[in-house]
């Protein structure tokens, strides 16, 4: 899960940092831009997690056509 955070890591980070400077220049209320920080790296986690996840299930599949397709030979 870490090696996936660590791939996005410098992309997400830099896209929460602008969404919240951008939203705090919005409201000029600092509650609000830091309860969007702490949602965003929560779900940056969680999504990390997640990728990790469907990567293991992924890998572990077995490939077949019919189980792409959903069709079988005649």
């Amino acid at each position: 899960m870490w090696d996936q955070y660590k791939k996005t890591f410098r992309g997400m980070q830099a896209m929460i940092l602008l969404v919240c400077v951008c939203l705090y220049l919005a409201t000029q209320v600092v509650a609000v831009a830091a309860v969007f920080f702490v949602a965003m790296q929560v779900s940056a986690v969680l999504g990390a997690v997640w990728a990790y996840r469907l990567r293991r299930k992924i890998d572990a599949a077995p490939f077949n056509a019919t189980a792409v397709t959903g069709l079988k030979r005649r």
